[in-house]
């Protein structure tokens, strides 16, 4: 069995049920996991999948599985946060390593998501009939093939174009809306595009190469960082992050669904989007989907509010060409792995809806991480997760106003340390871009 048979036939219908089983019987008791879980703890028995494949307990596996999707996203923006906090203390060894964590972590969120579970060297998905399926190699490459094939398989792309909202729908309804399937050559290519561009399908290895020399090998000389630079980037990027109840990624979101029309006019026509014929292939879109064309999001899907791309969308494909550029500035690594993470969490959002889990439910959870953290002082909070914004923008104002003065991480230190922790705390976007 080979990943790609993994990414043709893996089903979440298991797991779906598990969820809904956890929600029911374990989140209304602030339980998350069933602690009598076989796989759980130290010795997991995962094993098991190696030795016992026809003994595997697939209640406790489809629930270990299922709650991966969501642990396997905390853990990757935990450690997008570790690697952000690296870069401002002026460690860029040490960003790198926690950046491919992230995207690694995110990787394994995605495919859990979908109903396949990354292990140690034997890995296993669950099929359309709900049987056990095995495969064999180690996590990083395995990762690295999953993801691959994943971009390349249009029937995967639906559920990503789910967690993308423009207005009151998704990119899938608007997908539609253009007369094109969500599941059509077109549509699907669009995300194997997005990767291509911004470096992920083919840069996982690579970036794990990155990692190896940065995490093994011994560092005699310690590459500065551009600190001014840095923290301009980070603060365009939290101001770009600012959640809504509706839309976790608002901002994100307008800018991959401006890239989306663009794609598939250019492959529907084989025109650009600068060319008059798109203002009328957009408007029949906005007809079809039941929205005026006089608002601002039209004017901005025509480029002409805000025409450049996203900070995160170029920062992701600077290095495209010269992949080195990340042991002096990791930007783009940082991106690519904000990139992964926005997808992996919004499919553990999916999942869980789709399940039927009560997202309130699950405050226990996120609470009980952020006091653990430092992000809240103590529980219950008495606050939504978009809440969680408020101190970052505080922390963003306050940083601008004094951002001339800080350029080095000394004076960092000194003079911007409570709010710089602030922005170190990529955990929030975790907890609101979940749905909780």
């Amino acid at each position: 069995m080979l990943p790609s048979d993994a990414i043709a036939n893996a089903s979440n219908t298991r797991l779906l049920i598990a969820l809904n089983l956890s929600d029911t019987s374990r989140f209304v008791n602030d339980v998350f996991i069933n602690p009598a879980n076989r796989y759980l703890g130290f010795n997991t028995n995962l094993a098991d999948i190696e030795v016992q494949p026809n003994n595997i307990r697939h209640p406790d596996m489809s629930e270990y599985i299922g709650l991966s999707a969501i642990s396997h996203s905390f853990d990757g923006w935990n450690f997008f946060s570790r690697s952000i906090e690296a870069l401002l203390n002026g460690d860029i060894s040490s960003c790198i390593h926690f950046a491919y964590y992230a995207e690694l972590r995110s990787v394994m969120g995605i495919m859990a998501s979908e109903g396949i579970g990354i292990f140690n060297q034997k890995h296993m998905y669950y099929d359309r009939n709900q049987n056990p399926q095995l495969f064999h190699g180690p996590t990083h490459k395995i990762a690295d093939d999953l993801i691959n094939d994943w971009a390349n398989s249009r029937l995967r792309k639906e559920n990503i174009f789910r967690t993308i909202q423009l207005n009151s729908y998704n990119l899938k309804d608007w997908i539609i809306a253009t007369g094109r399937s969500a599941t059509g050559a077109y549509a699907g290519s669009l995300i194997k595009d997005w990767f291509s561009n911004w470096s992920i399908d083919l840069r996982l290895k690579a970036d794990q190469g990155l990692r190896n020399e940065n995490s093994y090998n011994p560092h005699f000389t310690l590459n500065p960082v551009d600190l001014s630079s840095a923290i301009d980037k980070l603060l365009k990027i939290w101001k770009g992050l600012e959640p809504q109840t509706a839309n976790r990624f608002p901002d994100l979101d307008m800018h991959l669904s401006r890239l989306a029309f663009e794609g598939l006019f250019t492959k529907a026509t084989g025109k650009a989007p600068s060319e008059p014929e798109y203002k009328v292939w957009l408007t029949d879109v906005f007809n079809q989907i039941g929205e005026p064309i006089k608002q601002q999001l039209f004017e901005f899907l025509l480029r002409e509010v805000a025409p450049d791309d996203h900070i995160i969308i170029i920062e992701a494909s600077r290095d495209l060409h010269n992949h080195r550029l990340n042991m002096t500035d990791p930007l783009p690594m940082i991106c690519r792995a904000f990139l992964l993470l926005r997808f992996s969490t919004g499919a553990a959002n999916l999942l869980m809806e789709d399940s039927g889990v009560k997202m309130e439910n699950l405050k226990f959870w996120w609470e009980d991480i952020a006091t653990k953290i430092g992000i809240l002082g103590s529980k219950p909070s008495g606050i939504d997760t978009t809440d969680l914004y408020v101190d970052v923008q505080e922390s963003v104002n306050s940083i601008e106003a004094d951002k001339a003065s800080i350029t080095s991480v000394y004076e960092a230190n000194i003079l911007s340390y409570p709010d710089l922790h602030n922005l170190k705390q990529f955990q929030r976007v975790c907890f609101w871009g979940l749905g909780l």
